[in-house]
C-alpha cells in the first residue's frame, strides 16, 4: 500500500495541473484501503493488548504501551463512523 501511495503522489505531484479523474479514483480507492486497515488496528489496540497487559503484570512485566501520536486526534474513519453512527 505504501508503494502505491508513493506511486500516486508522484504521479500527481509530477504536474501542475489538477489530478486526473483516474488519479482521484485511485487516491478513493487507497483511501478506504487505509481506513480499513485503521479500524483493524484500533480494534486490536482495544481488544488484544488489554489481556496481553495483564499476562504481563502477572508476570511483573511492563504493559505496552500506546501513546497518542504527536499529531492532533485521528479522525474517525468512514467506516467507523458508519459503526457509530457519528461524524
Amino acid at each position: 500500500m505504501n508503494n502505491q501511495i508513493a506511486a500516486l503522489a508522484g504521479t500527481v505531484g509530477s504536474t501542475e495541473a489538477r489530478p486526473t479523474k483516474q488519479s482521484q479514483q485511485v487516491f478513493d480507492l487507497l483511501t478506504k484501503e487505509l481506513e480499513g486497515y485503521l479500524v483493524e488496528l484500533r480494534k486490536a489496540y482495544k481488544e488484544l493488548i488489554p489481556p496481553i497487559d495483564e499476562i504481563l503484570k502477572k508476570h511483573g512485566h511492563p504493559v505496552i504501551e500506546v501513546k497518542p501520536a504527536d499529531t492532533p486526534q485521528a479522525r474517525q474513519t468512514s467506516a467507523e463512523e458508519d459503526l457509530t453512527g457519528q461524524q
